[in-house]
């Protein structure tokens, strides 16, 4: 009897001689022949189980560039794919699993005129965080999965301040716990605690410096306090209170998202206390650019009626040059509207050989957000470098915040960043 690595060998000669009208050679029984044929089934199997892996594999990046769950990584060149090798798969229920996550540290040193003080954070532009996916093919057209993704944030920046420097607590929160369906033809229908249709539709960027500076100015160092010159003391009122981009948070809801035509994709949901929203996402290459973009309308519930956000981004892949924007509305029951507007300019290109640059420069304007009459405006100017192969960027900045309120006299906040993002 020969062995299956000796009939292996001899495949390409048996097809050959078929090929050519003679008869399999080495084949010399209907033993040997039924041998030949399962282990070239054998290899045809696990062929397509690869091609499958790959194939969804393939959906996911896809599916990144369109949803924006989160500020989205750079997509000029191919992220490394760290995770693949933590994919399993069961072989009772033949379900593919895939554990990835995130560590994101940062040092943010933050000056309100009146002190200065360094700060040891966690980034909540992209907060630390542990992902398990679990996916399976019960038809061709067809995958269904799970998705658990927790949030583990030690000293969150948004949530120290100068009177509170160690929250001293680890917030271990639920970001993710949602079930899904998605047919080729008809769609994805989505349970559970997640995305509500209106998450990152104020947040589509395609500059490649999210993790340290993007539309939701508030993430970096949202806690920090205005200090008042006409009282001599810390004021009540933090960067958190008075910047907000309105975009949409992640609840207990049931969501739809259609099947993507000519670049578009239709999202709606109902959320938990009778909230709901509906976007529309478009993404698109051609002529040497990339572009993407959504917009959004809301019912956030409580004493507000409606919440609408859009953005869009493009990037020219020859020069490396983008220009994202973000605007934004909310009513705020009763009196004049919050108001966002931001803009950013960026610029990427392979500077090292090591990895990509990304640099940007951008400006924010809110108005009217916690009170009527406040005018809050922004300007950061930043830089990433990746660390192609390894899943580490590095980066820092720099941003400036400024509050004008009416009986009220703040200083200028400056906050200085310097962090790193390790993705596994």
């Amino acid at each position: 009897m020969r062995s299956a690595r000796q009939l292996g060998s001899a495949i390409p000669l048996v097809a050959a001689a078929t090929l050519l009208g003679g008869p399999p050679v080495l084949a010399q029984t209907a033993a040997e022949l039924r041998e030949l044929i399962e282990v070239q089934r054998q290899q045809i199997e696990e062929q397509a189980r690869q091609l499958q892996l790959l194939e969804e594999r393939l959906e996911d990046l896809e599916a990144r560039t369109i949803e924006v769950d989160e500020p989205p990584p750079p997509t000029v060149l191919p992220q490394p794919a760290v995770a693949e090798e933590a994919r399993v798969r069961s072989g009772d229920t033949g379900v593919s699993l895939a554990i990835s996550g995130q560590i994101n540290r940062m040092l943010t040193v933050g000056s309100d005129g009146d002190r200065t003080k360094l700060y040891h954070v966690d980034n909540v532009n992209s907060s630390s965080r542990l992902r398990v996916v679990g996916s399976a093919r019960p038809a061709e057209a067809v995958r269904v999965g799970t998705n658990f993704e927790f949030e583990m944030r030690s000293n969150a920046s948004t949530e120290v301040s100068q009177t509170n420097e160690d929250t001293g607590t680890v917030s271990f929160r639920d970001r993710v716990v949602e079930i899904f369906a998605e047919h080729e033809r008809f769609g994805r229908l989505i349970i559970g605690q997640g995305s509500t249709a209106y998450d990152g539709a104020a947040n589509v960027d395609l500059s490649g410096t999210t993790v340290v500076g993007y539309a939701g100015v508030a993430d970096l160092a949202g806690g920090l306090r205005f200090f008042d010159d006409a009282t001599g003391a810390l004021s009540d009122t933090t960067i958190g209170s008075v910047f907000n981009n309105f975009d949409g948070p992640r609840l207990d809801r049931l969501r739809y998202d259609s099947p993507r035509v000519a670049g578009f994709t239709l999202s709606a949901d109902t959320a938990a206390d009778q909230r709901w929203s509906t976007a529309l996402r478009w993404a698109g290459a051609g002529h040497g650019i990339r572009a993407a973009a959504a917009v959004a309308y809301a019912d956030p519930g409580g004493a507000r009626d409606w919440v609408a956000v859009g953005s869009g981004s493009l990037l020219h892949e020859a020069t490396g040059l983008s220009l994202t924007l973000s605007a934004g509305a909310r009513d705020n029951a009763g009196r004049d509207n919050g108001s966002n507007l931001y803009a950013k300019l960026g610029w990427q290109a392979d500077v090292f050989t090591f990895g990509r640059t990304f640099t940007s420069i951008d400006v924010t304007r809110n108005d009217d957000v916690a009170v009527e009459g406040d005018e809050a405006t922004s300007i950061g100017l930043f830089a990433v470098q990746d660390i192609r192969g390894w899943g580490i960027e590095l980066y820092g900045g720099y941003r400036w915040h400024e509050l004008d309120r009416k009986g009220a006299d703040f200083d200028d906040i400056h906050t200085f960043s310097l962090g790193s993002r390790v993705r596994f």
